[in-house]
């Protein structure tokens, strides 16, 4: 028993259906090869052809189910190979194995196969023990149901399962489920194994087994074939009293043809222990019983069939650089396969192998064989065909080939059409059919050997993980400082690694300057600043960029806004160009503004649509109080109506108030040094004009005297968003140090207090966390937590505890500040390894006002810190008595906890932070 495919190419074809009549007339013979027979069909359905050879006293008796693996559906593959071996198990009438009664009876070429689209169960047996057989084939098609058993199921399940491992444990075994996945699209009968997946074959249960019998295994989706040492009429009446009481079986739905040609190539690697390389080159052409089919075969055999074809010869004979080499056509019935298999002589190289098939391939399709090659194969297959018919059963014998041409087209004699057009076909349709199907949509798969690992003695203690050495010190990198005669501060950091430089341009505005326009002006401003300048377009300078190999990039955030590029140092002249014009020209076009308009307006819908979106808009309001400069969204999008009420001319007094030669720094760093840059940089900048600027509102703010709760209602939210927040001091501060390792171990790790109260312990929340948004005035501090709605009260609970913890109700362990010591320090050696982020660093040091040694006495710092320096830290930032939390949520299940937090009126908000009316 075994499932198997078929590479020859008289295999597969079309179903036949609506036979009615008792008896079909016999077959007319025709000249040449004949297979005589008779025609019957059962009351019941079940085909009959019986074929008389009385040379030796023995009847071949073939059955076909006309059901394989492609009957099959995703999650349920192996069926069909599964039921075969159940078919030899037993049945209700002899429970014991099949072979038992089969081989004292003298039974020769006895099996059970299943491919993609039938399964056949055959054996030749003397004419004496014809009875025996169909009473035992009968009663398997009839009556299998009741000996079908939950162990025998486990029994064959297992047998299939080694035999999957056994097929797969072989050298290139892994081939075939590979290319069956790679080369059939996703849902396509043909696009999982015969076999099976060990997965599937597990999940089989006795009513999935059971259903596969019951709807494939009737009487109507059958074809018997008896041929040898037995006459027509008495087949009938013996296969009529065996078989004619079993069902019909159900209507089964016929797959039709579905090639899934393909196109452009595909190409996969595989390694396995395996002696030699291999390649596999496959094609998926026209089903069995088409003329297509038909003619790729001949151009199989021309390529591979025999030592004189084209790619045994050449590879194998003339340049031995192959040692096996065969072309073959898998024909099925609704899609077909070419396959071209090479394996590399040792040594060989597989690229070349490639190289002279696809040569000899390529000669084939564009001239096609000659005469004396076509005649050679036609005389080969005709003379296989012959040898084949020679025996009344068994692979190729004259049972199967008519249960073959029966079962896929309705016609016994279907070989003769394939004879007839093997025996007419030309060297010209050889290579058109060629052309057509070979020429494109080829899948390779190389099979590599597997290296000869090995391992060595290994002396490591494994009992304790190592203690790291002492960290190397993070040095950051040197960096000289400038004026220009206009007045721009210059920061160059020579980086010679790459030939490469970055250059960034930071104007004092931000968002934070949208307090003297209208708010989403900086942000939108700088996205305009790259859609146009008085000599050059959008797109213009989009191509420019582009040509060069660099990168311009434009933004804002809360201090600053920045135009930043990145050129090649070659290119760097042309680019600094554009980045002068955008800096010191841009147009602002109308037509681009109100494109933008649109964006950034679905942007502002998308951020009041999520509830991280809406607190960052909200929270910043509640924070620091109307008119101050930090008081806008943290987005910097500005709301629908004042992104509506920005015009070119409010961009263009944003640019001309902002950008000024006395409010703005360029960091450069790259390849390049003081002495080179400055001078381009001066005078690319020349024309560029000082100037006052406007006053940004940073007062400070005082802290509230209790903290309050605002809602934002979002009716069947499955979570509250928890986002609280007070002003804290700014980042440039004497405890900042301290106060980053306090907010690592309070929430800005995973292993920090409030994740792991919150995440880990209560289980209320996929993550909580705190963070400080840096700034150069006092910042906000922030407490993130989306949790489960039916504990909002219960996390604002507890993350009260944790502020007020880290204040020093809950003692700083060692292990805790060591734990936020290394947090900041260990990534220091590897920190300032590109440009980028050496630029970012020199960023913070400009925008927030820190001290130009910042970074080199950093690491000096945190190690020095001690428990009582976080709590130092934490008493300088962390207010719970003072703190504002935002809930956005489902108001209705959470208000009621809410109030019971204490903190005052429970007060709701719209998506753009107004109050609402209570009640509303």
């Amino acid at each position: 028993m075994h499932h198997h495919r078929t590479f020859a190419a008289l295999v597969c074809g079309v179903f036949l259906a609506g036979l009615t009549a008792t008896e079909v007339a016999v077959a007319q013979t025709s000249p040449g090869i004949d297979i005589a027979y008779k025609k019957f069909v059962l009351k019941n359905g079940l085909t009959l052809l019986v074929h008389e050879d009385h040379k030796a006293p023995i009847v071949a008796v073939n059955v076909w189910y006309h059901v394989g693996s492609k009957n099959e559906r995703p999650g349920r593959t192996g069926f069909a190979h599964l039921f075969e071996h159940l078919m030899f198990n037993g049945s209700e009438h002899f429970n014991d194995d099949y072979f038992k009664v089969l081989e004292t009876l003298g039974a020769t070429d006895l099996n059970g196969t299943t491919n993609e689209d039938r399964t056949n169960y055959f054996q030749n047996v003397p004419t004496s023990a014809l009875d025996t057989v169909l009473w035992m084939e009968s009663d398997r098609m009839g009556h299998l149901l009741g000996a079908i058993t939950q162990p025998r199921l486990d029994e064959q399940r297992g047998v299939v399962q080694n035999e999957k491992r056994q097929g797969e444990n072989e050298p290139y075994g892994r081939v075939d489920l590979a290319m069956v996945e790679a080369t059939f699209p996703k849902g396509h009968p043909y696009s999982w194994s015969v076999i099976g997946s060990m997965e599937d074959l597990s999940a089989a249960s006795l009513d999935d087994v059971k259903g596969w019998f019951t709807s494939y295994y009737g009487a109507a989706n059958a074809v018997l074939v008896l041929a040898g040492d037995i006459d027509p009429e008495t087949a009938r009446q013996k296969v009529e009293r065996y078989f004619g009481d079993i069902p019909s079986g159900p209507p089964v739905t016929k797959h039709q043809a579905w090639i899934a040609k393909r196109g452009g190539e595909q190409r996969q690697i595989m390694e396995d222990r395996v002696p030699q390389a291999r390649l596999y080159m496959v094609w998926n052409v026209p089903q069995w019983g088409t003329a297509d089919a038909d003619l790729l075969g001949l151009a199989a055999n021309v390529l591979s069939s025999g030592k004189t074809s084209r790619l045994y010869k050449r590879l194998v004979y003339d340049e031995q650089i192959a040692t096996s080499v065969t072309a073959s056509l898998d024909a099925r019935e609704i899609a077909s396969q070419f396959y071209i298999m090479a394996q590399a002589r040792p040594g060989a190289d597989l690229a070349k192998l490639e190289r002279a098939i696809r040569e000899e391939l390529g000669k084939l399709i564009s001239d096609g064989p000659t005469a004396a090659e076509l005649d050679r194969v036609k005389t080969q297959r005709r003379a296989a065909f012959i040898r084949g018919v020679e025996r009344i059963g068994g692979f190729g014998g004259k049972s199967d080939v008519l249960a073959q041409g029966e079962v896929f087209t309705g016609d016994p004699d279907t070989y003769k059409r394939t004879l007839e057009r093997v025996a007419g076909a030309t060297p010209q349709a050889v290579r058109e059919t060629a052309a057509r199907w070979l020429a494109d949509g080829v899948y390779l798969l190389e099979v590599q050997p597997f290296p000869e690992y090995s391992t060595t003695a290994s002396a490591v203690d494994r009992s304790a993980v190592p203690k790291p050495g002492a960290p190397p010190a993070g040095r950051f990198p040197r960096f000289e400082r400038a004026t220009l005669s206009n007045g721009v501060k210059l920061i160059v950091a020579e980086r010679q690694s790459v030939p490469q430089v970055n250059v960034t341009l930071l104007a004092d505005s931000g968002y934070a300057a949208d307090q003297l326009a209208l708010p989403g002006t900086a942000s939108l401003a700088l996205d305009m600043m790259d859609e146009g300048t008085t000599t050059r377009t959008a797109l213009q300078i989009s191509e420019e960029v582009a040509g060069l190999g660099a990168t311009l990039g434009l933004g804002a955030d809360l201090d600053t806004a920045y135009v930043s590029l990145s050129a090649l140092k070659d290119k760097l002249d042309a680019s600094l160009a554009i980045f002068g014009d955008v800096v010191l020209n841009p147009s602002f076009p109308a037509d681009e503004l109100e494109r933008l308009r649109r964006r950034r307006v679905a942007q502002i819908q998308s951020e009041s649509a999520q509830p991280i979106g809406i607190a960052l808009r909200v929270l910043p309001g509640l924070i620091y109080g109307a008119n101050h400069a930090y008081g806008l969204p943290l987005t910097g999008s500005g709301t629908v109506e004042s992104v509506g009420k920005i015009t070119r001319e409010g961009l263009v007094k944003f640019h001309a108030d902002w950008f000024k030669p006395s409010n703005a720094t360029i960091i450069v760093v790259g390849a390049t040094t003081m002495a080179e840059i400055k001078p381009k940089i001066e005078k690319l900048l020349a024309t560029w004009k000082p100037g006052t600027v406007p006053v940004k509102n940073v007062r400070t703010v005082a802290l509230a005297t209790a903290p309050a709760v605002y809602v934002i209602d979002r009716p069947g939210a499955e979570q509250s968003l928890i986002l609280a927040g007070h002003a804290a001091p700014p980042k440039a501060n004497p405890d900042e140090t301290a106060i980053e390792a306090m907010n690592a171990m309070l929430g800005g790790q995973f292993i920090s207090r409030i994740n792991m109260n919150i995440r880990e312990n209560k289980h209320w929340s996929y993550g909580a966390q705190t963070l400080f948004w840096d700034a150069r005035g006092q910042r906000p501090f922030i407490v993130f937590a989306p949790v489960q709605t039916d504990k909002t009260k219960e996390s604002i609970q507890e993350i009260q505890k944790e502020l007020r913890g880290i204040l020093g109700d809950v003692k700083v362990t060692d292990e805790e500040l060591a734990a936020a010591k290394n947090s900041l320090v260990l990534t220091l050696p590897g920190q300032w390894e590109t440009m980028a982020a050496v630029g970012g660093s020199l960023q913070q040091i400009v925008t927030y006002g820190l001290p130009d040694d910042y970074f080199d006495s950093y690491g000096a710092k945190v190690g020095a810190l001690t428990a009582a320096d976080i709590v130092r830290g934490a008493k300088a930032s962390v207010h719970p008595e003072s703190i504002v939390f935002v809930v956005v949520g489902d108001r209705q299940k959470i208000e009621a906890g809410l109030r019971e937090l204490g903190f005052g009126e429970v007060r709701q908000l719209d998506t753009d932070g107004k109050v609402k009316p209570a009640g509303k």
